[in-house]
């Protein structure tokens, strides 16, 4: 999506997230846009069944923070346009539990029904 953002044919309006993305950094943020409060994010995280022992949620945790953050890791996710995310295991839970909660208002605002 990078690549294609770039192209003389494509011109960014905005990124989507609170801050400028550093591969674009002339590219305003939705807020500076004018949509205030507006963020959207894609990502990923690595989930375990509610009752993996916290020490085996945990070792895995450090471990996958150890790879994404090396210099390998950074440089994969940098290249597809991320970032790597290095908090804790509840931080990502909390983090995915505002997506939901926004997304619902996203839903009800906009009157989305299930097909």
């Amino acid at each position: 999506m990078l690549r294609a953002s770039t192209a003389a044919s494509c011109a960014p309006l905005a990124v989507a997230s609170a801050e400028h993305h550093k591969d674009l950094p002339e590219v305003p943020t939705a807020a500076e846009s004018g949509d205030k409060g507006y963020e959207a994010y894609a990502w990923t995280g690595v989930f375990f069944p509610a009752k993996v022992p916290a020490a085996i949620v945990q070792r895995m945790s450090d471990q996958v923070r150890t790879v994404m953050s090396s210099a390998e890791g950074a440089t994969f996710t940098g290249n597809l346009g991320g970032a790597v995310f290095t908090g804790s295991a509840q931080q990502q839970r909390n983090f995915q539990l505002a997506e939901i909660e926004a997304t619902k208002r996203v839903v009800k605002s906009a009157n989305i029904q299930i097909e």
